[in-house]
């Protein structure tokens, strides 16, 4: 019987990493192809915030696979199932106004069809008759290139928001 200690196995694959990382192709190696990869979800971060704010259902559809692989989560709680779900979400806004800005867009190239793309929002809603209120935290997207049109989906989405009330305006 063989023991190995947790110690022993950061050794190892210390070891290991530092052997083979010469080895593993950096971003740098594919970066004409990963830069152009990570600016089109650039643009797709901002084309999702216009999208969503512009209200049009059949614009919110094009946004997310069509399929039981889609899921978004709200501070750690499934939120939307399916694009139906996202819409139902916007219906509750109707009359309410919002406007969100983006910071520090990171998209993260997997590979030519996956992207991992973050950044941090702000967004403030207009509600006739009361005072507006921004609220602001990270968006977290697993994007995917659609085989069918060439656009970019989101596969899996996650949004965090500091835990207490949103702030006023």
């Amino acid at each position: 019987m063989i023991t190995i200690t947790s110690r022993t196995l950061v050794a190892v694959l210390g070891a290991f990493a530092l052997v083979a990382s010469p080895l593993l192709p950096t971003h740098q190696d594919a970066a004409p192809e990963h830069a152009a990869i990570a600016a089109e979800a650039r643009v797709f971060a901002t084309h999702y915030i216009e999208t969503l704010e512009g209200k049009n259902e059949d614009a919110i559809r094009t946004l997310f696979v069509a399929d039981e692989r889609f899921a978004w989560y709200t501070d750690g709680a499934l939120s939307y199932a399916d694009a139906d779900d996202v819409i139902a979400g916007m219906r509750a806004y109707a009359g309410i106004t919002f406007k969100t800005t983006l910071a520090d867009i990171t998209p993260v190239v997997l590979d030519s069809r996956r992207v991992s793309l973050r950044t941090r929002f702000e967004t403030t809603l207009t509600i006739p008759n009361a005072d507006d209120f921004t609220y602001g935290g990270v968006i977290t997207w697993l994007l995917e290139k659609s085989e069918h049109d060439n656009s970019w989906r989101v596969l899996l989405g996650h949004t965090s928001t500091p835990s207490g009330p949103p702030s006023g305006k």
